[in-house]
C-alpha cells in the first residue's frame, strides 16, 4: 500500500524509469546485433531462435513509439490506477 498522497510522486518515478527503460531497449547497437545474427546463416536451436524472432518483435514495436509517448503512458497508467483506488474506497 502506498502511503496517502505519493500517487504523484510515484507517477513521476515511473515515468523517468520508463523513459530509461526505452532509452535502453532502443538502442540502435540492439537492432545491429540483432540484424548480424539474422543475417549470419548460422543454425540456431529451436529456443535460440525463438528469442531471436521474440527480441526482434519487441525491439521493431519499441522503436515505433517516442520516449514522450513511452513517459506518458506509465505516467496515465499510474495517475490512472490513484484515481481507481480512490473512487473505489468512496464506495466501500
Amino acid at each position: 500500500m502506498l502511503p496517502a498522497k505519493s500517487g504523484k510522486t510515484r507517477a513521476d518515478q515511473l515515468k523517468l524509469l520508463s523513459g530509461i527503460q526505452h532509452d535502453m531497449e532502443t538502442d540502435p547497437n540492439i537492432g545491429i546485433l540483432l540484424e548480424e545474427i539474422e543475417s549470419s546463416g548460422q543454425i540456431l536451436g529451436e529456443y535460440e531462435a525463438a528469442n531471436v524472432k521474440l527480441a526482434r518483435k519487441k525491439y521493431d514495436k519499441n522503436v515505433k513509439i517516442s520516449k514522450e509517448l513511452a513517459e506518458e503512458r506509465a505516467h496515465l497508467s499510474s495517475t490512472g490506477f490513484v484515481a481507481w483506488v480512490s473512487i473505489t474506497r468512496l464506495f466501500t
